[in-house]
């Protein structure tokens, strides 16, 4: 949660890092990391074969068990670098009620071998679920998602693009008031 300095064990001792609690899970060879209500401001990148993981966003600050997606919502902000988040050589992964904003890839080259065009959140050579989340005010598009990827119940808005879509599905999302594309298909 927002201003924690434990090693993620319980609500009481929560790590303050988003990436932290990943890193932990994939030491652990799996695990979910609860976020609560709060404002991130970190680029989150899953470790290469960070499998089984969940990332699970919009708790009430002091903790609880209840999600509210739009009364306590978790925001990750990336501060205008490349992306939000990025999740590249994962399997089974499910990131669910978390806003993404202030992503901003420009022309910058994440591993210099390819351009990311997601300031949002990326996935790529990954599987999973990308759920209740949202994407706003990103350049470039909000969301970059490739074969392997369900992205179900989410609203891209308000970035340069909406969605990237490399043979994944994207199902009962709002695609909106993007300023450019609302979504690009390639492949199946």
């Amino acid at each position: 949660k927002e201003g924690g300095t434990g090693n993620g064990t319980s609500w009481e001792n929560a790590c303050g890092s988003i990436q932290q609690a990943i890193e932990n899970c994939k030491v652990a060879g799996s695990g979910t990391v609860y976020i609560a209500e709060g404002v991130y401001y970190e680029c989150v990148t899953f470790p290469s074969r960070s499998n089984n993981v969940k990332l699970l966003g919009s708790f009430p600050k002091n903790g609880g068990d209840v999600q509210n997606y739009r009364g306590t919502p978790s925001i990750i902000d990336g501060r205008n670098q490349p992306y939000c988040m990025q999740i590249k050589h994962c399997s089974n992964v499910t990131v669910d009620g978390i806003l993404m904003r202030g992503g901003h890839t420009g022309s910058i080259p994440i591993n210099k071998l390819e351009a990311n065009h997601a300031g949002g959140l990326e996935m790529n050579y990954a599987s999973g679920v990308i759920s209740n989340c949202t994407f706003i005010d990103n350049n470039k598009y909000g969301l970059e998602v490739h074969e392997g990827v369900v992205v179900k119940d989410c609203i891209i808005g308000k970035n340069s693009s909406g969605v990237y879509c490399d043979d994944a599905s994207v199902v009962d999302s709002y695609i909106l008031q993007n300023n450019g594309v609302g979504i690009t298909i390639n492949g199946g």
